[in-house]
Formats: structure tokens, C-alpha cells, sequence
């Protein structure tokens, strides 16, 4: 049965927003008999705001990329609302993870004529704070902050070069770190990267975690030890085809949670959002506890 209450939030400023076309989106909808609650949030206080008092909806559309996503989680997680995404974001991992290759007209045409929901998992930190991708400190968070100010090259491309300029300048900001998962110490030394995974593919092209699953009731933990630039050069192309996880200086396991202490605070980023300096942080994964809604066919 096709959800006739629909909660849509759209990111303007997300990279992808097009009036006209995210209009066409939502028009397929109408001429289906949907009732649309269209917003246009100008921030994140304001999107959490509209998404954590959302009442009496079938279904939330999230226009925007995998941060404004990552907000529809911190809300909607343990909901029996599903979501949907029309993608306007840079990467749109959690898209392509959850719909494969659908172009977003074809997505919305299928699912205004039915729908079914599926579940997904979702990370949470001692915070609260959710995520649908995962998080990173040292390597990445240096990635992401370049990345915003190359934007003008466009999503992959812009984590790409931003990947090889911090190789370049930022390679040799280590990180001492003790980490434990599943009340395990797994690792206590110096690492260049510290990273959990919900998908195999963060940044738009890393396959950082190429044995993840966002269904599979685990979070992926990759740790890549103190490298030089060569070496983190020829890890660099390993990763692109996820052909890293079993060199001598990566440490890749699952868990179900995660805690991280680091000696001194690093920088922190959360489904690509820079969100501050931690020296302590704590992970679980949420199974099945967002519910996205996928068309039959």
C-alpha cells in the first residue's frame, strides 16, 4: 500500500540541489495522490528540529547527501517510519548502498506505486550521536576538512586529491591510541588511521571496509599502523580497489562495539562531518534499527 503521508525534507545547500529538478522528484508523488509535508530547513538545528518532531507520516524523503542522512538517523533510529533518499550530496554512499545503481526518477516513479521496508544497521556513539557510513580519526577527518575547500572538483574527485595532498603535507600526524572491541584489547600503539565502517565505501570511492555490510550486525574496524609516504602511497591505491586488509600494517576485524582512547585529542569526523577533538570515544552497532522503504520490482 502506497504511504499517502509523506515528511520531505530537502537540503538546499546540498551540492546536487536543483529547484526544478527535485521539484520533478516530488510531482511524481503527487500525481499519485501522496500529501507532501515539503520543508526546506536552513540548518542542522533546524532539520533535527523538523525530523525528531515528525507525527503521523508513512514515510520521510530525505533530500541531501549522507550527512543529511546521518541527521534523519540521530532521529528516526528504532522509528517504524522508513526513509528514502533522493540524492543531492557529494558521495550519496548511503544511497547507492541501499538502492544500487536506480536513478532517483525511476526510484520515486517505483516507489509511489508500493513499497516494502527493509531494515538497516546504524552505529551510535557514547554521545548519541548516530551514524549510517562510520567514523574516523587521524588520516580521514584531515581528508574531509581539504575536501570542503575543493568542493568546486566535485564530489569523488575532491576526496581524491585532498587523499594525496594529505599523504603529502599531514602524513606523519600519528595517533597513540589503545583500542578495544567486544571487551578485547585488539591494538595499543601508534596509527595513522583509526576507522569504523558500516559500508564497504566512504569519501565516494574508498573501499576502506570491503567486508562490510550495513545489514550484517556488525561495524567494520580498520586500523592502518604508522606508515611513511611511500608506503601510504601504495596503500592509497590498495584501497581504491579494497585490496588493503590483509597488509602487514592494517589491523581489520568486526565488532559490535567499539572503544577508542587515544593520549592526546584528535580530530573527529562522522559520516563526513568534522565534529570536533575526542580523546575517548565509544561505538555500538544498532542492528536493524532504521528502516528504509524499497520498491517492489
Amino acid at each position: 500500500m502506497f504511504a499517502l503521508n509523506i515528511l520531505v525534507v530537502i537540503n538546499r545547500r546540498a551540492k546536487g540541489f536543483n529547484s526544478k529538478t527535485v521539484e520533478e522528484y516530488l510531482s511524481i508523488l503527487r500525481t499519485k495522490g501522496a500529501k507532501l509535508d515539503v520543508n526546506y530547513p536552513l540548518g542542522v538545528e533546524q532539520t533535527i528540529k523538523i525530523l525528531c518532531g515528525f507525527k503521523g507520516y508513512d514515510l520521510v524523503i530525505i533530500g541531501g547527501g549522507d550527512g543529511t542522512v546521518s541527521l534523519a538517523s540521530q532521529c528516526l533510529i528504532h522509528s517504524n517510519v522508513p526513509i528514502s533518499v533522493i540524492p543531492l550530496g557529494r558521495g550519496n554512499t548511503f544511497y547507492k548502498v541501499v538502492y544500487g545503481g536506480i536513478k532517483p526518477k525511476l526510484l520515486l516513479e517505483k516507489i509511489s506505486r508500493g513499497f516494502y521496508t527493509d531494515s538497516v544497521d546504524v552505529g551510535i556513539t557514547d554521545s548519541g550521536k548516530t551514524f549510517v557510513l562510520g567514523l574516523s580519526l587521524g588520516f580521514m577527518p584531515k581528508v574531509v576538512s581539504t575536501a570542503e575547500r575543493l568542493r568546486a572538483f566535485g564530489g569523488r574527485t575532491s576526496y581524491a586529491i585532498s587523499a594525496v595532498l594529505n599523504m603529502i603535507s599531514n602524513i606523519r600526524n600519528i595517533l597513540s591510541t589503545t583500542i578495544t572491541i567486544d571487551n578485547t584489547s585488539i591494538f595499543k600503539g601508534r596509527a595513522t588511521l583509526i576507522s569504523i565502517g558500516n559500508t564497504p565505501i566512504r569519501a565516494g570511492r574508498f573501499r576502506l571496509f570491503p567486508e562490510a555490510s550495513i545489514k550484517d550486525g556488525f561495524l567494520d574496524v580498520l586500523i592502518i599502523r604508522e606508515v611513511n609516504r611511500i608506503e601510504a602511497l601504495r596503500l592509497f591505491r590498495k584501497i581504491l580497489r579494497g585490496d588493503h586488509v590483509k597488509e602487514p600494517v592494517v589491523t581489520y576485524v568486526k565488532a559490535q562495539s567499539i572503544k577508542i582512547t587515544l593520549e592526546k585529542p584528535a580530530l573527529m569526523e562522522i559520516d563526513g562531518d568534522l565534529i570536533g577533538f575526542k580523546n575517548e570515544v565509544e561505538v555500538k552497532c544498532e542492528p536493524s534499527s532504521l528502516l528504509v522503504a524499497r520498491p517492489y520490482g
